[in-house]
């Protein structure tokens, strides 16, 4: 339902203006959709071979999951899933450079996004091999330096959102911008803004994870649908034109200097 209501306004949007922007954003939109339905998917089935098919399996669904853990469309769901991240980790770099209007924040970003890249096609070799194992030998570690790095990109991106809003949203009390205020630095702003959600979600996969707990499986589905939802609502906000642009932070400078102009020009005065 969000997809198409999403899509609905990026076609209008596409028709009148905006049209290679929204022709992006169309198409990463489809692809958020298409990614989380092919992971889902391959989950329900792998799961569903597991508990019903093969209910009777010798040595029982432990045995079976051993023995078809690499089988390839459990490794094109795994697949799925890092493309997902990668493409809503990519998301919130350039929502981050745009709030902050400052290269630097998007290169550090983009370094750590870079590692993830290479330590998610790594893993993904050692989790498809024949006889390979997500959950056993290489394929443990590799895995967890891997969701290590892409939730802690996920923890910096958001701070670094959270914090920037705030910062804007003091420094437009201060003017009594209170309309800018609401529309831009509420809460709904700061947790759409920042995909508060989808860290949230990853930091508690990976708390659960790391502790064996059976919840981990629960708080993975979870992680995953947020790696989806989170980047969709933020481009539904986009499409309603409440979102944070760069005529918006520039327009909150703008008012600042002014308002530094007409004090010092009343000092003048007086």
């Amino acid at each position: 339902m969000l997809y198409f209501l999403t899509l609905r306004r990026l076609l209008a949007r596409h028709a009148h203006e905006h049209k290679r922007q929204a022709t992006f954003l169309i198409a990463f939109s489809t692809a958020l959709l298409l990614l989380i339905t092919v992971y889902m998917s391959t989950e329900a089935v792998f799961g569903q071979e597991m508990w019903i098919v093969n209910a009777g399996f010798p040595g029982g669904a432990n045995a079976w999951f051993a023995a078809n853990v690499s089988v390839w469309y459990q490794t094109m769901g795994t697949a799925s899933f890092v493309v997902l991240q990668l493409l809503a980790d990519g998301l919130l770099i350039y929502r981050a450079f745009v709030l902050y209007n400052d290269a630097r924040v998007a290169i550090v970003t983009a370094f750590v996004w870079i590692a993830t890249l290479g330590l998610g096609v790594v893993e993904l070799w050692a989790s498809g091999v024949p006889s390979g194992d997500v959950f056993a030998g290489k394929a443990v570690n590799l895995g967890l330096a891997y969701f290590s790095t892409t939730i802690g990109l996920n923890v910096l991106l958001t701070v670094l959102i959270c914090s920037r809003i705030l910062y804007h949203a003091r420094k437009a009390r201060r003017l009594s911008s209170h309309d800018m205020d609401r529309a831009y630095t509420g809460a709904a702003a700061i947790i759409i803004e920042s995909a508060l959600p989808y860290t949230l979600s990853g930091i508690a996969y990976l708390v659960s994870d790391g502790l064996n707990s059976g919840i981990s499986i629960v708080m993975g589905a979870l992680y995953a649908m947020f790696a989806c939802i989170s980047p969709q609502l933020l481009i539904y906000r986009l499409t309603s034109d409440v979102a944070w642009t760069r005529q918006t932070h520039l327009g909150i400078e703008r008012t600042a200097v002014e308002d530094i102009s007409e004090k010092g020009s009343v000092m003048v005065a007086v």
